[in-house]
């Protein structure tokens, strides 16, 4: 279900505004993001990624079924896009490849990708750190900040889910970073 503010947009990106389809996918930016970067482990890779995902939304914004959710509709064309480029990116014949081509290609395919223990430990530390201050803050607050951060709902997204005002949710979103900000500089 879409937002009326966003119905607008969206109905203006049908008729053929690219402005308002820039508005309208803007709150999605860094899920795309975010979800090509699991995929393909690579910046520029995850950056051409979101570009072709909003290429294709664009294409196929008419197929969007107004009456479900946005956002598990992108994740999924995300999803598409990113498994065929990682089709496309594997599919590397062996001819094309030259002799000390082929040693360095399976070299950096056994390659060991998954973060060491120091690094583990290292991520470990600071969530249980981050997990530590968030149960400090408010109910309010702290939903407001995991709904936001984990779950990438929009402000308004959240808005609607708790039946607050929009600028109440933004408000307790502001007071509850700078008392996470503020909490985690005394424990350095």
């Amino acid at each position: 279900m879409i937002l009326a503010e966003e119905k607008q947009l969206l109905e203006r990106a049908l008729a053929g505004d690219q402005a308002s389809f820039g508005l309208f996918i803007s709150p999605y930016l860094a899920s795309v993001y975010n979800t090509s970067f699991l995929f393909v482990k690579n910046i520029q890779d995850a950056e051409d990624l979101t570009q072709d995902v909003f290429l294709r939304v664009w294409k196929q914004l008419k197929k969007f079924d107004q009456t479900k959710p946005f956002h598990p509709w992108l994740l999924t064309i995300t999803k598409h896009v990113a498994l065929d480029f990682l089709k496309k990116k594997k599919a590397i014949p062996l001819s094309d490849v030259g002799d000390t081509d082929i040693q360095e290609y399976f070299l950096n395919q056994l390659l060991d990708t998954h973060p060491n223990p120091a690094q583990i430990a290292e991520q470990q530390e600071i969530e249980n750190t981050l997990h530590t201050h968030l149960k400090k803050l408010s109910l309010k607050n702290r939903t407001v900040v995991l709904l936001h951060h984990l779950k990438e709902w929009t402000f308004q997204e959240i808005a609607s889910h708790l039946n607050e005002p929009l600028h109440t949710v933004k408000s307790r979103h502001r007071r509850a970073m700078i008392a996470l900000k503020k909490n985690i500089s005394k424990t350095e």
